[in-house]
């Protein structure tokens, strides 16, 4: 029973290099359109009606002593309600 060897085509790797090639490419251009958007918004730059819109992620930052702090003078159960009625970062709809 002779099994033909199986071979990877130039065609299929030709391929694969275009393929590559528009994707770098595209995603390039999404990063560039993200950030003109970003720089924009921060800009207070109104948006125009329509399909689409764009708000930016806000974050609550803490610094890391405060839950120490609040540990040793409230205690833990303070520490984790607090914790839990504001969340390391809000999502926006």
């Amino acid at each position: 029973m002779n099994i033909p060897p199986v071979q990877i085509t130039q065609h299929e790797l030709a391929e694969i290099a275009d393929h590559e090639k528009e994707a770098a490419w595209r995603i390039k251009r999404v990063d560039e359109l993200k950030a003109n958007v970003k720089a924009m918004l921060i800009a207070k730059i109104p948006i125009e009606p329509g399909r689409f819109d764009a708000r930016l992620k806000t974050r609550i930052s803490r610094h890391v002593p405060w839950k120490t702090l609040v540990m040793d003078k409230l205690g833990p159960d303070v520490a984790n309600w607090f914790r839990k009625l504001y969340p390391h970062s809000l999502s926006q709809k």
